[in-house]
């Protein structure tokens, strides 16, 4: 876990990664391409959970980077 290996409490982690999911949401929600739930979305989902534990998944983007700025405190540890 991420966590773990900065030496980060769970709570303080579970926070960071709120907050994240917060402003992915705020900042790209309008760059979402939604899709209409057909019978194959449904079977696609089915699977994944099946193959993964995850429900509700019908598509995933392997290999994607969103570049994030700096911090201004101790660059020397910011890897992007």
């Amino acid at each position: 876990m991420c966590g773990e290996l900065y030496g980060m409490v769970k709570i303080i982690t579970s926070i960071i990664v709120r907050n994240f999911c917060t402003i992915i949401k705020k900042h790209l929600k309008a760059l979402v391409i939604k899709r209409l739930i057909t019978s194959s979305t449904r079977r696609m989902a089915n699977e994944f959970e099946e193959l993964h534990g995850v429900p509700y998944v019908f598509d995933v983007i392997d290999g994607s980077h969103i570049p994030i700025v700096a911090p201004c405190i101790d660059l020397v540890s910011y890897f992007c």
